[in-house]
């Protein structure tokens, strides 16, 4: 296993080298653009207050824990580090956890072989490369984040370590909203006592960054992240195929209140299947 688990970092770290000469050597995409202006305007605002930064392009619809990761992004500025590097090499490295936890999660569960493959294939994913090492977004952050809280949860017993998992995952997008029924419904199959843990780790690290935003910038929080239903050229997804065709009255019914049953399905399904089928989730 020590063997195999080597491989795997070796060729990721290997792997992370062009990711990393992409982000110093190129730009990025638009979505860089909005970022050096949410970096702005954090610098001027703070973490909390950038919701209420009159920005001219972009808007700013991340949840809280992002402020303060531009913060950081700000700071390594002073060092030398260009922000749109800095923002592309974190999910760059975000990639490297990943495949290693995808390794680590597999390998009790199937045999070594296939464990090690399903490491190595995230690892040498080109789409990473191009996501993480270009494009320039943090979804490969949460992605490592939620694979970390599953980790911690079902194999190495350590429940209140998952919901901070999990709990930072969700500061980063919202999307991860989608897991939280299911790993609570696992830990409570695994007694009341792992449950209560998971939601204290969860609840204690969710507190420090949504409070304060909420206090202060509910109104902003409200409309542009939880409200957030994407931009008006759609290009992918069920809302795209809506407006090929003609934007009938289902396809308004879902960019409107119907997204919000669509993540329900997404988020109740799974925990169905893991109340009444475990060895889904664990050996």
């Amino acid at each position: 296993v020590g063997h195999r688990r080597r491989i795997v970092i070796a060729v990721a770290l290997v792997v992370l080298v062009p990711k990393l000469i992409l982000a110093a050597t190129t730009y990025g995409t638009n979505d860089v653009v909005h970022w050096l202006d949410f970096l702005h305007g954090v610098q001027l605002s703070g973490p909390v207050g950038v919701y209420s930064y009159p920005f001219q392009h972009s808007l700013y619809n991340h949840p809280p824990l992002i402020g303060y990761y531009l913060e950081l992004i700000s700071a390594g500025t002073h060092l030398g580090l260009a922000a749109n590097f800095s923002i592309r090499a974190v999910s760059s490295l975000a990639d490297v956890a990943s495949a290693v936890l995808v390794f680590e999660l597999l390998r009790t569960r199937r045999p070594l072989r296939e464990a090690t493959l399903a490491g190595l294939v995230v690892a040498c994913s080109p789409i990473l490369v191009i996501i993480s090492g270009y494009h320039g977004n943090t979804d490969p952050v949460f992605t490592m984040l939620v694979l970390l809280s599953v980790y911690v949860l079902a194999d190495r017993k350590a429940p209140a370590l998952a919901g901070v998992a999990l709990a930072l995952a969700l500061g980063v997008k919202i999307v991860p909203i989608v897991v939280v029924p299911c790993l609570m419904v696992y830990a409570l199959a695994k007694g009341r006592a792992t449950l209560l843990r998971f939601v204290a780790g969860f609840g204690a690290v969710s507190a420090l960054f949504w409070v304060p935003a909420l206090l202060e910038q509910w109104s902003a929080i409200r409309r542009n992240v939880l409200g957030y239903s994407g931009s008006t050229d759609h290009e992918w997804g069920i809302a795209q195929l809506g407006q090929y065709a003609g934007n009938p009255p289902w396809a308004t019914w879902l960019e409107g209140p119907g997204r919000m049953l669509v993540v329900g399905v997404c988020a109740v399904l799974p925990a169905l299947l893991v109340r009444r089928r475990p060895r889904y989730v664990v050996a």
